[in-house]
């Protein structure tokens, strides 16, 4: 309800060029983006929280690129330097 109450008539601007997301699209944006946040809290009782934040910043590491050393080097790096 409260999430409801505080979307309405709200819209988020991505770029110029994009239409801006409102109603049920940015509604569930923010529904996953609640989610993200409270996996991240249960899962900082075990782990680094501000690691754990800043992975949802990085490209997800899939299957494929585990082969690919200067990828994970540099994707490394990149969870460093966050």
């Amino acid at each position: 309800m409260l999430l409801n109450s505080a979307l309405d008539d709200a819209a988020l601007h991505v770029g110029p060029a994009a239409p801006p997301l409102h109603g049920p699209g940015l509604e569930s944006l923010a529904q996953r983006y609640m989610e993200v946040q409270a996996i991240i809290r249960r899962w900082a009782k075990r782990y680094d929280e501000d690691l754990l934040e800043q992975l949802i910043y990085l490209p997800e590491v899939s299957v494929e690129n585990f082969d690919r050393i200067d990828w994970l080097r540099d994707w490394c790096r990149a969870l460093e330097a966050a």
